[in-house]
């Protein structure tokens, strides 16, 4: 996806850039729901291979992960692409790292003394939630509105966002072009 949000951003066109962010997380979630269906069939064959037959927990984990850190994932890294693509490293670099390095042992410490190693496979597969959900509260803050478009959430610049792209296909008829 990056090269293609590169080219979207250097001529840009906003339009290209969210049909892009879109067929991205499209293609994403049929992969990784491809991916969940054949680690979920596979189930009792992982457990059988880390000797964690018949444990609950491994089962949940299991789920949780699959299920919900999978797609996840997918957001995270389409998002840190974009930035990346978009000349914007800083945040690149914040979806890149903040979810797993800072939330991560914040929401284990939380939750691992409550929900034991259920706690421990939730923290991990929501750390990016509480990210997401504290840019977008900054970037709400900073807008004046809950009510946030797509330009905003992605810090897209006022030339691309004002910018609709015409795109101009001519073929001289001038006869002096062939050689």
């Amino acid at each position: 996806a990056a090269p293609l949000f590169g080219i979207m951003y250097g001529s840009r066109d906003k339009n290209g850039i969210v049909r892009a962010y879109k067929e991205s997380l499209r293609l994403a979630m049929i992969v990784f729901g491809i991916c969940a269906a054949l680690i979920l069939s596979c189930s009792p064959l992982l457990a059988k291979v880390y000797d964690m037959q018949g444990v609950t927990d491994f089962y949940i984990g299991l789920a949780v992960c699959v299920l919900v850190y999978l797609p996840l994932t997918a957001l995270v890294r389409i998002n840190t692409q974009l930035f990346e693509a978009m000349e914007k490293p800083v945040m690149g670099f914040m979806y890149s790292c903040i979810p797993d390095s800072v939330i991560f042992p914040i929401l284990l410490a939380l939750l691992l003394p409550v929900l034991g190693y259920n706690g421990m496979w939730i923290a991990y597969s929501l750390n990016a939630i509480p990210f997401m959900l504290a840019l977008y509260l900054i970037r709400s803050v900073k807008n004046k509105t809950l009510k946030l478009s797509f330009d905003r959430i992605f810090c897209l610049d006022k030339e691309i966002r004002d910018k609709v792209p015409k795109i101009d296909i001519s073929i001289s008829s001038d006869n002096r072009d062939v050689t």
